[in-house]
């Protein structure tokens, strides 16, 4: 069978993956995850009037903060970074089904690879799609250029012949990395160990991945001295400490504090209240870890990290059966295996595991790194077996459970959408509530109540904070002291936001009215702490608001189900 052209396979996947993309959003729809809100909110300088805001350290977006801010300055109506970074995830499907259907096109008609591109790109990008975060972004970004460049480079003298090409696939993981740079190093460890198995001259090997892994290891090497010499609170804090406290579970027990005082300190430690770098040090933070045993060697972290993994795999094992078939697969395909090939099949089928249970015992595993590296495994599959469409027979067997299982894997996309238009409209009714509430009014928010204002939004749509006078993020994790929030908020207060109450009594003073959006066991932390470390009485009272949702329980004494709105009593 005739290839059709590298433009007619080009066109064609383009079409396709504008196809699946339109109907993702129409059948399942695009919604911001976790963070994602607050970010094209900070951003577009919605929240810091008159005063851009170029970058949040750690989060991502290393430089590219800076972009993104400059196209808000020059066009504000547009929500730049939901189509900038749907456009990283569109021309990575592209590229992805044109390395499918080249692969195909020799064997299979075109019109039956276009059906096979559209169930992979179900099977790797759909959930990407659907679930819109900056660290999904990143993995698919550098597992999809990782992986071209395996695949068109392959073969010794092929960089020379297409250098251009190299180049393209080199700067698109440039843009991957900078994007967020550990997810980045997670999807190049997984693609360098399918390309210790699909290249076999090793020279080749370190050609293509020389430039990844030094401008890999560079950004993280000067994130690393940076951490080691900075003055900044936020990076003294963020993420070793967060990780040991929260994540890693290593914070000392509340047994352990003999005072009230140390006891409201903790739980402020330990609920991530931290705008008070003066109380509560890098040092203090540091005394509340347990002292834990050399690296990889603590059964403690090691019982945690089997724990955590094995509950994702419980909520995701159609994927990790499907991997488990692929591999399979791979085996009875080769008709025969040297002892290096059968050690490279070895180290690529068992490379995603332990990827995972590394990443887990030096911090944690969740949702948006579980899904998009088991998603790059199974790319990594796809291109491994796909000549094998040739020897249809034997591939049957594999083919069919592989189909059964991503029936499964739809229907739990359906179900995770339904969940997502559910909180969608939830949030969309609370900030309704909190409109009607403090319309015209100043309104502060926290880490117990950002979701409900930033993620009430959907992609490629503007924010409006246009009801209120002003808002302000009081206490979200590290915002404060972000270095471009920390100016504006001082420039708004005319005090040091470092001196805790200082922010607080510029609000309970302000001549508007002030109206906070918390939990109430978050507010009655805020409270306490105030009161006994800096001995400042918040006046504040509680409004009676009816419709407020149900929230997560804290493991503050005093914990409360329902958000809350309060009023400063300054009228």
């Amino acid at each position: 069978m005739d290839r059709p052209s590298a433009r007619v396979l080009a066109a064609t996947a383009l079409v396709v993956t504008a196809i699946c993309f339109l109907f993702t959003y129409l059948y399942y729809g695009f919604y911001y995850v976790e963070y994602e809100g607050m970010f094209d909110s900070f951003y577009s300088g919605r929240l810091t009037d008159g005063m851009p805001f170029r970058s949040i350290y750690f989060l991502g977006n290393i430089g590219l903060s800076y972009i993104y801010s400059a196209l808000y300055e020059w066009v504000p109506a547009v929500e730049w970074m939901s189509w900038i970074l749907y456009a990283y995830l569109f021309l990575s499907c592209w590229l992805a089904l044109y390395i499918l259907l080249h692969l195909l096109s020799e064997v299979i008609p075109l019109g039956f690879g276009c059906i096979i591109a559209g169930m992979v790109y179900l099977l790797v990008f759909a959930d990407h799609n659907i679930h819109f975060l900056f660290t999904r972004v990143s993995y698919m970004i550098v597992g999809v250029a990782l992986i071209a460049i395996v695949y068109f480079f392959r073969e010794r003298d092929s960089i020379r012949r297409r250098p251009l090409l190299f180049l393209l696939l080199n700067a698109w993981c440039v843009i991957g990395v900078l994007t967020r740079v550990e997810s980045a190093t997670a999807a190049l460890l997984q693609v360098l160990c399918f390309a210790i198995y699909y290249i076999t001259d090793v020279r080749q090997l370190v050609r293509c991945f020389l430039f990844p892994i030094v401008f890999v290891g560079c950004v993280l090497g000067g994130i690393a001295y940076d951490l080691r010499t900075t003055i900044e609170y936020y990076k003294q804090v963020e993420p070793e400490i967060e990780a040991q406290l929260t994540d890693r579970e290593n914070a000392v027990p509340l047994s352990a504090m003999h005072t009230h005082i140390d006891s409201v300190k903790w739980a402020a430690v330990r609920e991530i209240m931290w705008p008070d770098p003066r109380v509560l040090t890098p040092a203090y933070m540091r005394s509340l870890i347990m002292p834990e045993q050399k690296f990889f060697t603590d059964i403690r972290q090691w019982k945690r990290s089997v724990s955590s993994v094995a509950q994702i795999i419980s909520r995701y094992w159609y994927l990790c059966l499907i991997a488990a078939w692929m591999a399979m697969g791979l085996l009875i395909s080769k008709t025969s295996f040297s002892v290096s090939g059968w050690l490279r099949w070895a180290i690529f089928t068992s490379s995603f595991w332990w990827l995972i249970l590394m990443q887990t015992y030096t911090d944690k595993i969740n949702d948006r790194s579980f899904n998009p590296l088991i998603s790059i495994f199974l790319l990594c599959y796809i291109v491994a077996l796909s000549p094998s469409f040739i020897r249809l027979r034997r591939m049957v067997v594999i083919l069919f459970p592989v189909l059964v299982l991503l029936m499964i894997h739809l229907s739990r996309l359906s179900d995770a959408a339904q969940n997502l238009e559910t909180d969608w409209k939830k949030y969309q009714a609370t900030v309704t509530i909190i409109r009607g509430v403090a319309r015209d009014k100043i309104l502060a928010i926290n880490s117990a109540s950002c979701d409900y204002l930033f993620l009430s939004n959907k992609p490629f749509h503007s924010f409006d904070f246009s009801a209120f006078r002003k808002v302000y993020v009081t206490d979200g994790f590290n915002i404060p002291f972000l270095p471009y929030y920390r100016r504006y908020l001082e420039r708004e207060c005319q005090c040091d936001v470092a001196d805790f109450p200082s922010f607080w009594r510029f609000l309970h003073d302000h001549r508007a009215e002030v109206i906070v959006v918390s939990t109430p066991s978050r507010m009655k932390l805020l409270t306490d702490y105030l009161l006994a470390v800096h001995h400042y009485d918040l006046s504040i009272s509680e409004i009676a608001v009816s419709g407020l949702p149900e929230v997560e329980k804290s493991d503050y004494p005093g914990s409360f189900t329902k958000l809350a709105v309060y009023r400063l009593k300054n009228y």
